[in-house]
């Protein structure tokens, strides 16, 4: 949301600016991720003293050795995208890793337990704080520094936070020794995540380098629009299933594969409600809110809701497998999307440029939600999301064959949508909301 209102005011070349220092955070992190977080969530017992305070100092040395290498290398960096005017941006974003990867060891035992509600406090003052600041600082006059100054006021928040509400006492101790399980788990969530954050940037560096900043800025606004809504419910879905299928595997597998599969078939019928919801009136109110030197944001939009959609999927897939003790899965996957997204980006975009690299992020992605749902095996999909697709395309068929009937044809899609579905998304609703 913060992006939207930053693109209504600053314009796509600012935004490309910004994408230059968020597109290198997510590569340093993913280079150096160590999958600790994931490895204290998933494992059966809590760790000793020893251990966290181990666990902790290798998350501080990752968060420092990324803080520094951004310092130093924020000239190079602006340089390889020809934005001098973005070294300035790399150098104060230095600041974000740090913060996150220097949060209270309480915060992963907190995913662990479930417990929600504090977390949900932690990450919604962070979010309040950063779209504040932000929005002080630019009409301060910092223009887009304001931005990458504002996610910084927001991590700080979280910082703090999470000694506040998950208190856990640790003190530097470089001893790796200590936690070779969590290591030896954690090198897979080593390697899927640096093929992810290949996949995430790999397209946003291609589109900066060859086409300009401006260009840049109109694909990331696309894809954080995107994102918002259409990934968002995947990857919200993902973050609380992978604690709660952790527990549910060690007691009842069966219950895992049951939320599993509920999971999928609802981030399904929503993805499908968000795509007529575009196709028929959403264009329109997009202009109308960031304005139409926007406008030819709108065909990378069209093309990037379909992979933000199975990137939603492939978040509860990997939270499964994760759960079940199968990162090397999700590993093998991401690796095969990767290889064929170079070979597409390659293909499509020597034909059509910017748009053959978003159509390629799309077709990449969901041949990998396709991998992935059959590598975990037994997952189902209900039966009535047939018609409800069967709906949902008929409606975008008529508001493009008769454009002054958009929106009843929306309207009548979606009251269809629920006759027939109601019955079962109160069931799968209510399975979600008990286990938790």
């Amino acid at each position: 949301m913060k992006f939207l209102v930053v693109a209504r005011i600053l314009g796509p070349n600012s935004i490309g600016e910004v994408v230059v220092a968020l597109v290198t955070i997510s590569v340093a992190e993913a280079l150096t991720q160590i999958g600790l977080e994931h490895s204290i969530i998933q494992t059966r017992d809590r760790l000793s003293v020893d251990r966290q305070n181990a666990a902790w100092t290798m998350q501080f040395a990752r968060g420092l050795l990324i803080a520094l290498a951004l310092l130093l290398g924020s000239g190079p960096i602006a340089g390889i995208f020809g934005s001098p005017e973005s070294a300035r941006l790399v150098a104060f974003s230095a600041l974000i890793p740090f913060l996150r990867n220097t949060l209270s060891i309480g915060y992963a035992y907190a995913q662990r337990d479930r417990r929600f509600r504090p977390i949900g406090i932690s990450n919604l003052s962070s979010a309040v704080i950063d779209v504040l600041a932000t929005a002080a600082l630019i009409v301060a006059g910092l223009g887009v520094t304001g931005v990458i100054l504002g996610t910084v006021a927001g991590e700080a928040v979280r910082f703090a936070l999470s000694y506040v509400l998950f208190p856990v006492k640790v003190r530097l101790t470089w001893r790796p020794s200590e936690i070779p399980d969590l290591l030896r788990y954690g090198r897979w969530i080593w390697a899927s995540g640096l093929i992810v954050a290949a996949l995430d940037q790999v397209d946003k560096a291609v589109i900066g380098i060859w086409l300009g900043v401006q260009e840049l800025g109109l694909y990331q606004m696309a894809g954080r629009l995107s994102q918002l809504l259409s990934a968002e419910f995947g990857l919200v879905f993902g973050r609380y299933l992978f604690p709660t299928i952790s527990e549910a595997h060690r007691n009842d597998p069966a219950l895992a594969t049951a939320l599993v599969s509920h999971s999928v078939t609802l981030t399904i019928h929503f993805a499908l409600v968000v795509i007529l919801g575009m196709e028929t009136v959403g264009s329109d109110l997009v202009i109308a809110f960031l304005g139409a030197e926007w406008e030819p944001m709108l065909v990378y939009l069209r093309v990037l809701l379909f992979a933000m959609a199975a990137s939603g999927l492939n978040s509860i897939l990997a939270a499964y497998l994760r759960a079940v003790g199968r990162p090397s899965t999700v590993a093998i996957a991401t690796a095969a999307q990767l290889l064929l997204a170079l070979v597409f980006y390659v293909t499509f975009g020597s034909l059509w440029q910017g748009i053959g690299i978003a159509i390629a992020t799309a077709l990449s992605t969901i041949a990998s939600t396709v991998m992935l749902y059959f590598m975990a095996g037994r997952l189902s999909i209900a039966p009535v999301t047939v018609p409800l697709a069967l709906i949902s395309v008929a409606a975008i068929l008529a508001a493009h064959i008769f454009p002054a009937m958009n929106l009843p044809a929306l309207a009548a899609a979606v009251i269809l949508a629920v006759l027939i579905a109601r019955g079962y998304w109160r069931v799968s609703i209510r399975a979600l909301v008990n286990v938790g």
